[in-house]
């Protein structure tokens, strides 16, 4: 090879390692800020860390099993708050009437409607209130979630009318 070949050859290689030089620069400097946000976002103090670990370890699962022992759902039981969650695999209905009708039109509604009265009367909080969100994606049933339910007892009521509602739903659909 004579030296204007390999004149060109190293030019080229030049001009080429400058070039990727600089992109592995832009690549760089998007890669921190990428890094600056992510550690904005998901960065936690250790106090939130174990507050988290608290919580999950407070958290209980009460599962809602079929008449023929199959797990229809279960419920996430925190000290002020719970989730109702229908089991994977199975399709609930938000408008099937045990769970749109008595589960959430009057079990839930009632309590609403009972802590309603309490806070006219100052016996709670509005905090204290319960409140409820119904998660459905479509027609199908996500999860519930109950805000404030406060005691043992309301916790077994909706417990109780959570059974009866899915086992219901439960066998309506497979009578369809």
């Amino acid at each position: 090879m004579d030296a204007e070949v390999l004149a060109e050859l190293k030019s080229y290689l030049d001009k080429e390692i400058a070039e990727m030089t600089y992109k592995i620069e832009i690549l760089k400097k998007i890669r921190e800020i990428i890094e600056k946000e992510l550690k904005a976002v998901s960065f936690k103090t250790a106090a939130e860390v174990m507050e988290t670990d608290k919580q999950a370890k407070e958290e209980r699962v009460i599962p809602l099993l079929s008449k023929d022992g199959g797990v229809l759902a279960e419920i996430y039981v925190r000290k002020d708050m719970l989730r109702i969650v229908p089991s994977a695999g199975i399709d609930f209905s938000y408008n099937s009437p045990p769970i749109a009708s008595f589960l959430i039109g009057k079990v839930l509604a009632s309590m609403v409607e009972e802590d309603r009265r309490l806070l006219e009367e100052s016996k709670i909080s509005e905090e204290e209130r319960l409140k409820y969100e119904v998660n459905v994606s479509g027609d199908a049933l996500k999860e519930i979630v109950v805000f404030n339910y406060r005691d043992q007892r309301r916790l077994n009521r909706i417990r109780e009318a959570a059974k009866w509602a899915f086992q219901k739903a439960y066998e309506q659909e497979r009578s369809k």
